[in-house]
């Protein structure tokens, strides 16, 4: 009779698995070879020792085949890893996101409206000046036609005309002139005099 198997030893888990697969092996092997080995003594027959050495090769390639998978099992558990937790923050951070953003879409509405408020209004002011301009050329030419009116109303051909045409006034002919001898004027009467002290 054969011996069993011998499977290589190591540590935990895999070392476990190991043994069971080695007990499972000899004792099916043990089981096995003792009417097989009865037969060949009976029989001595080399067809049947084919067969018990085909069928023990085969059962020995099945104990490995079931002990490596057993030992990549367990090194795939050896690296696994604990999922961590996703930890939930605290919910004062948000809501002063909340707040910063809400300010920060305050002020942009606030710097927004500002603007177009002050561009309507400056659009305002420059139609306002742009009248303004209007009326003051048009004053202007208005002053410019009175100074002429008035120059033409000042002339001294239209001052005699109107003189002598609606006022009735005459133009002198021959102009007289008035003649005093110093003889018949009145002496000056004497200044009056002021004396000092009296």
């Amino acid at each position: 009779m054969s011996a069993p198997p011998q499977l290589p030893r190591a540590g935990g888990v895999v070392g476990l698995a190991q043994a069971r697969v080695a007990r499972r092996s000899t004792s099916s092997t043990t089981r096995s070879h003792q009417p097989a080995a009865a037969t060949a003594t009976a029989l001595s027959d080399p067809a049947v020792d084919r067969r018990a050495a085909a069928a023990e090769q085969h059962r020995r390639a099945e104990a490995e085949r079931a002990a490596r998978a057993q030992q990549e099992r367990a090194r795939r558990r050896a690296n696994l890893r604990p999922v961590p937790t996703r930890q939930r923050r605290p919910a004062a951070p948000r809501i002063a996101r909340v707040v910063a953003g809400m300010t920060a879409f305050v002020l942009t509405a606030i710097g927004v409206f500002g603007i177009v408020t002050l561009n309507a209004l400056a659009a305002e002011a420059s139609f306002e000046a742009k009248a303004l301009e209007a009326d003051i050329s048009e004053a202007t030419l208005q002053h410019d036609d009175l100074v002429a009116a008035v120059a033409h109303l000042t002339a001294p051909g239209r001052v005699r005309d109107v003189a002598i045409s609606q006022l009735g006034l005459l133009e002198p002919e021959t102009p007289g002139f008035l003649v005093v001898d110093a003889d018949d004027m009145p002496a000056p009467a004497p200044k009056p005099t002021v004396r000092l002290g009296e």
